[in-house]
C-alpha cells in the first residue's frame, strides 16, 4: 500500500523508476482528494513520523482528533486510490 516505501536504495531498471514515478504521481493525486484536514495528519504520521500526540500538538487539536482523522482519511485514501486504479484501468 503506498506511504511506505519498502525498496531498499539503488540502482533500478529505467522502467522500474517510470512505474514508481507513476505511482508516486497517484499517491499524491489521490491525496488531494482527502479533506485538508485528514490528508495534514495522514502526511504528518505516515510520511513525517510523527505520533498522534506531536501531531495534536502542532495542528491545535486533541490526540483523540487526530486519531479518528487518520483513521477516516485512511478510509477515504483507500477508497480513493481504488476507484483512480479502477479507472486507469479501464
Amino acid at each position: 500500500m503506498p506511504f511506505f516505501d519498502t525498496e531498499k536504495p539503488g540502482v533500478r531498471e529505467p522502467r522500474a523508476a517510470l512505474d514508481h514515478t507513476d505511482e508516486r504521481l497517484a499517491i499524491e493525486e489521490t491525496l488531494l482528494q482527502v479533506s485538508e484536514e485528514k490528508r495534514a495528519c495522514l502526511v504528518l504520521h505516515f510520511v513525517e513520523g510523527l505520533r498522534y500526540r506531536e501531531i495534536g500538538e502542532i495542528l491545535g487539536i486533541t490526540e483523540e482528533a487526530v486519531r479518528k482523522r487518520v483513521a477516516r482519511g485512511s478510509e477515504d485514501f483507500r477508497r480513493a486510490y481504488r476507484r483512480q486504479e479502477d479507472e486507469s484501468n479501464e
